[in-house]
């Protein structure tokens, strides 16, 4: 569950950080996992950043990877973009 939470937060704190505009979250319940899926209005991908340990970020999509058994990004309806998150439950 911590995991689950962990990437929810940083899908949506990234949407909300990185475009203008609203974003919606979305969570699913399957047989054996959870699907977290974010969307914003950006239709830019996310770009993954160098990590840094000052504080400045570079985390988030790294960590988002390594806990998520899948990641996906596609195109919203009406435009910007859905990111997906698979992760056990």
């Amino acid at each position: 569950m911590d995991d689950v939470l962990l990437v929810v937060a940083e899908l949506v704190a990234n949407a909300i950080r990185h475009t203008d505009g609203p974003s919606s979250l979305h969570l699913e319940l399957l047989d054996d996992a959870v699907d977290v899926c974010v969307s914003d209005p950006s239709p830019r991908p996310p770009e993954p950043r160098t990590p840094r340990t000052d504080g400045t970020g570079g985390w988030g999509w790294f960590m988002i990877q390594r806990l998520a058994t899948h990641v996906r990004i596609r195109p919203a309806v009406g435009g910007g973009k859905i990111i997906c998150a698979k992760l056990p439950w």
